[in-house]
């Protein structure tokens, strides 16, 4: 008997401990540091991104950090060229000082080659953020060539974040979370041969005046990233690195006003007269695709003509497609061979055939997924011209078509639809009188048929007038527009305004209809009504809850699908965690020829798809595998693209695909 009353007492324990974790799986479905993709369209979100945004534009403007830093550092570059000192051009006697800092690199041991790793836009959602670290992670991995054979890719000896590390703002919290775990997590084992990481900010990382972006990558006593996975010597929000065979690479601070200050100009021309060699060649990197744009948008291109950041590329290559000027280029002049951004999250490659430029949009590295039609697929149409994207255009299109279930994606949303529209019944109501708006109700009982008689009495009304008028207004100013397109300004925010507002008097009419009929009939005082009015108030929420959303998702259908406008808007709110992609360059040791190999993953592999593998190896710690010895699917998205050297020619290179 006591044999099967503790067989009972187990069982009961049994069934209590499945229960508690069922109630917390039902709670908490991942850890608290697997974070899913930012809900941009929640009201919570969208306060604080506005709140962000506003403040730190105001300190951005007036508080530069990348000044603060100049004064407090002395400015270095990074040589991994293996270059002797003695073979550098004399530092200068006077002035603005830029220390040279040597730094040794092991290769792999079978590949003659410097291997690079170019990622941006990282830290958002788990799934998406994890399968790109854990693809970087890799010690080599193969890919299928266009002409049918497999090559190698070894992981990086140098890895770049190319900014917006962190999402939605920058919180000590959030680097941990959405940035830091995932790659320490990917990279489960410390290298014997550190590798470097370099990162640039974005607009994100600036919104905490980069006070968190330096601690986790400016820090130079502490030089480690994820506990001493990756060693990050920089000390200032920018950095030069110096390859072999004249190769640089540039990455660039352009903070919140798509620009660079005064000391960060400096410092790269100061590189570019001292350090530099004629027929040398650089790897641009900005956090901002300033080349698509310009394209996009007109105020960008009249910023950009009185910027640094044009001045800066003038004066490294003067005659790059960007300036517009004569292509006949000497022969020992230096050189922009390619730029690199991200800012946008998909994968947008352009080469202009006449002037030889090569400009590659990779923002994939985790952040939600931006369309490439629309303004983006607009931006290169001559036949100079030639552009590869992922995902194609054709694909793109019809993911924008999953904003018609705009209210499921968001469904936090609709609570401010909903306010809104209880805030217009009551005004409207109010104005009209209830004497009035009964009268009404009484000569046009039909629902579909009350908004034109209830516009015309408004116009009589100027309050009711006022308001119509602001609204109107409100998202005509609010028509947030590619191409600086003033016609859907006016006309698309206009309807969308004018659908909004014959939603909400469909609502009022529909929630006064709902107090008439539930309101007692001897109610003679406010006291009596409230349960009524109350009701008919859930009623519009309700209704402007749902309307509300649902017309703000077949407007950004039609916005980016038809016109091509709000790319950004029209997908945040799906919050699309495939298609990422990231860069894997190749620096040949023996023949100088850069490679560039774009990697794209489809679909990244579930939260609930991997497992935690134990292991009783001292040298092989426990990490993260997919189930059933599974592996990402990874691809070759365009390219391979050589940059070969020569000594003739555009740009003092040969550009080539397969």
């Amino acid at each position: 008997m006591e044999n099967l009353q503790d067989t009972k007492v187990i069982k009961k324990a049994h069934w209590k401990e499945a229960f508690t974790e069922f109630v917390k799986l039902l709670w908490h479905p991942a850890p608290t540091w697997q974070k899913k993709m930012v809900r941009w369209y929640s009201p919570k979100q969208l306060l604080r991104t506005a709140s962000e945004v506003f403040i730190s534009s105001i300190l951005g403007r007036h508080a530069d950090r990348r000044s603060i830093e100049a004064s407090n550092r002395p400015p270095k570059y990074f040589d991994f060229s293996g270059i002797k000192d003695d073979a550098l051009p004399p530092a200068p006697k006077e002035g603005y000082r830029i220390t040279r800092e040597a730094r040794k690199i092991v290769l792999p041991t079978e590949s003659n080659a410097l291997w690079i790793d170019y990622v941006s836009d990282l830290g958002d959602g788990w799934d998406s953020t994890f399968a790109i670290a854990n693809q970087l992670s890799q010690e080599r991995f193969p890919i299928k060539l266009p002409n049918g054979d497999v090559e190698s890719l070894h992981r990086g000896n140098i890895l770049i974040f190319g900014g917006d590390e962190v999402y939605p703002t920058a919180v000590r919290e959030e680097y941990q979370n959405r940035l830091v775990i995932p790659y320490q997590m990917a990279f489960s084992q410390i290298p014997t041969n550190q590798p470097f990481l370099f990162a640039l900010p974005g607009n994100h990382d600036w919104y905490d005046s980069l006070s968190a972006f330096i601690e986790f990558f400016g820090d130079y006593e502490k030089s480690d990233f994820a506990d001493g996975r990756w060693c990050a010597p920089q000390n200032r929000s920018y950095f030069a690195l110096q390859l072999p065979h004249g190769w640089w690479i540039f990455g660039i601070d352009v903070q919140l006003q798509s620009d660079l200050d005064y000391w960060q100009f400096k410092y790269f021309k100061k590189i570019v007269e001292e350090r530099m060699q004629p027929g040398d060649r650089v790897v641009f990197c900005c956090a901002e695709p300033y080349w698509m744009y310009n394209k996009m948008f007109a105020s960008s291109q009249k910023k950009y003509e009185k910027s640094n950041l044009k001045m800066l590329v003038d004066f490294i290559d003067p005659h790059n497609e960007l300036n517009e000027t004569d292509n006949s280029i000497p022969d020992k002049s230096k050189h922009i061979a390619v730029f690199l951004a991200g800012d946008l999250h998909h994968y947008y490659r352009v080469w202009n055939r006449k002037n030889n430029d090569l400009n590659i949009t990779a923002g994939g590295g985790g952040a939600f997924l931006h369309p490439t039609h629309g303004a983006a697929g607009k931006a290169f149409r001559g036949k100079e011209y030639s552009t590869s994207c992922y995902p194609e255009k054709s694909t793109s299109w019809l993911l924008g078509l999953k904003n018609i279930f705009f209210l499921p994606y968001n469904p936090t949303f609709g609570i401010i639809t909903g306010v809104l529209y209880v805030l217009f019944a009551w005004f409207f109501v109010a104005s009209l009188g209830e004497s009035g708006f009964s009268r009404i109700l009484t000569k046009r009982g039909d629902l579909l048929t009350l908004q034109t008689p209830l516009l015309i009495a408004s116009l009589y009304n100027p309050f009711l007038s006022f308001l119509i008028f602001a609204i109107m207004l409100g998202f005509i100013l609010f028509t947030y527009t590619e191409h600086n397109n003033p016609i859907f300004r006016w006309i698309g925010g206009s309807l969308h305004g004018l659908g909004h507002i014959v939603a909400a008097l469909f609502t009022c009419v529909l929630g006064y209809a709902t107090y008439l009929s539930v309101k007692p009939a001897d109610a003679t005082d406010v006291f009596h009504q409230l349960p009524a009015m109350a009701f008919a108030a859930l009623v519009i929420f309700l209704g402007g809850w749902a309307v509300g959303s649902c017309l703000v998702g077949i407007y950004l259908l039609i916005s980016l699908n038809v016109f091509g406008q709000h790319t950004t808007a029209a997908f945040s709110s799906l919050r699309i965690e495939g298609w990422k992609n990231f860069l894997r360059l190749k620096l040949d040791l023996e023949t100088g020829t850069l490679t560039i190999y774009p990697i794209g993953i489809r679909r990244p592999p579930h939260r609930k798809e991997w497992e935690m593998q134990f292991s009783s190896r001292p040298d092989l710690p426990d990490h993260f595998a997919l189930k059933n010895g599974g592996q990402i699917e990874a691809e070759l998205i365009d390219g391979p693209i050589e940059l070969t050297p020569v000594k003739h020619g555009k740009n003092g290179l040969e550009v080539s695909f397969p």
